[in-house]
């Protein structure tokens, strides 16, 4: 049996921006941790932003599972 189309994530159905811009100032400390041993300088995610997504995911009511 074929598995289900899930509706595609639209930008509306994203809730909790409000509480990650009250939490910006702090999660901005957390930017440079864990750098110290890239070297090739060649990061596309940061510590503040992947703790900011998952800050993100718990703050949304309509979680999209796998």
């Amino acid at each position: 049996m074929a598995k289900k189309k899930k509706p595609r994530l639209r930008p509306e159905d994203v809730e909790g921006l409000k509480y990650l811009e009250l939490l910006e100032p702090f999660l901005e400390r957390l930017h440079k941790v864990g750098t110290e041993r890239d070297v090739a300088g060649n990061r596309d995610l940061y510590f503040d932003q992947y703790t900011a997504l998952i800050l993100l995911y718990f703050f949304s009511r309509t979680r999209q599972t796998c």
